[in-house]
């Protein structure tokens, strides 16, 4: 049965600045306000004075504590500087996640995106980044690596061999690349018209979205004419950018965020070594989704019930939460606790279907961070 004890690693977020900043000026955004993650994205540190945390305490939705400090001082981070992953001070994996737990936050609660100069919000982002493996750190197989992508705070329209990708296989990336051999990118999964309260789900539809509200026929159209080539997501000096991230200056309510893993990932790569079968047993099912107004998407609920429910909620907690029927989610908790009894490398090669992968997740569940 699942404990109400979560089990996961006590960690801060990682505030770190770096020096390597977008060309651009990225005066107009605002500092971090404080960071609200709910309590089953990330349990903060405790202080030494505070009593500890109570099962039940951990099976509520709150918010940390509000420090005594002002919300400048919490944080003077602006998203460009978020946006340039510090990797010469992160030396975990673990480090990796949190830091982009922290920039989910931002990204999901902070920032609005700007389409044609109609605002959207960010409902779900999915994070992808790796290092080569001769770093010998966070090495994800299941980025891209694109070129574009070794770029910083540029929008990356997802293309293979050169040329942007049709059909339902359209997506959308925030980059997070450093350069050679560093690739990376926020997949945009979600996102909601603030006019009209319109919900549009999946990486495919929301580019179709962003081509109607652009007027523009495809993705070369809107890149090269539109956008005039300018990739950029922050605003140009004359703020003609027909696409752009500002700062949400609290134009929405801040909603609680969750995490899962990433949807649709299977462990078919090729694999020319071990370390490449445990970078993908590693990855496939890390917790990089993050998302909010969790009962309007549609899409991946499965991965996000057994990251709850491994994390301590009850099927009726997280029916409450999910747009997903109580008798559904006891299916999911029954094919997770029967993958734990399950070989690792069973699920290797195989493209899963929804309980295959309740069950692969429940294999491989001692690798996530929960």
């Amino acid at each position: 049965m699942f404990s109400t004890n979560p089990r996961f690693s006590e960690t801060n977020i990682f505030w770190t600045k770096t020096s390597h900043y977008p060309t651009h000026d990225p005066k107009h955004l605002s500092p971090r306000p404080p960071n609200t993650m709910d309590k089953f994205l990330v349990r903060p540190k405790r202080k030494a004075e505070e009593e500890p945390a109570t099962a039940s305490e951990d099976a509520q939705l709150s918010s940390p504590k509000k420090s005594a400090k002002s919300e400048t001082d919490v944080d003077q981070k602006t998203l460009a500087e978020w946006l340039s992953v510090p990797v010469e001070t992160l030396t975990t994996d673990q480090q990796y996640e949190d830091y982009f737990t922290g920039l989910a936050e931002r990204l999901l609660n902070h920032t609005v995106l700007k389409v044609n100069r109609q605002p959207h919000r960010l409902l779900e982002i999915e994070f992808y980044f790796t290092n080569e493996k001769s770093h010998g750190l966070h090495y994800d197989p299941f980025t891209h690596c694109d070129d574009i992508q070794k770029q910083n705070a540029v929008w990356y329209f997802h293309r293979t061999k050169g040329s942007y990708r049709g059909g339902t296989y359209k997506g959308l990336d925030i980059t997070i690349g450093r350069g050679e051999g560093r690739h990376g990118g926020i997949l945009i999964r979600s996102v909601q018209a603030l006019q009209d309260g319109k919900i549009i789900c999946g990486p495919s539809l929301s580019v179709d979205h962003l081509l109607s509200v652009c007027k523009a026929e495809d993705i070369k159209t809107l890149v090269n004419e539109k956008m005039q080539g300018d990739i950029s997501v922050f605003p140009s000096e004359d703020k003609s950018n027909i696409l752009v991230l500002e700062d949400s200056n609290n134009t929405f309510d801040k909603k609680p965020v969750y995490r899962s893993g990433r949807v649709g990932l299977h462990m078919t790569k090729k694999v020319a070594t071990d370390d490449d079968k445990t970078a993908q047993m590693d990855f496939v099912f890390k917790n990089y989704r993050y998302f909010c107004e969790a009962k309007k998407i549609s899409k991946g609920n499965h991965y996000a019930s057994t990251a709850l429910l491994w994390r301590g909620m009850s099927p009726k907690e997280i029916a409450n939460i999910l747009p997903t029927k109580l008798t559904t989610i006891e299916k999911y908790r029954d094919l997770f606790e029967e993958g734990k009894k399950m070989k690792e490398e069973k699920f290797l090669g195989t493209k899963m279907t929804d309980s295959q992968i309740c069950q692969a997740i429940g294999s491989l569940h001692n690798r996530l961070t929960w």
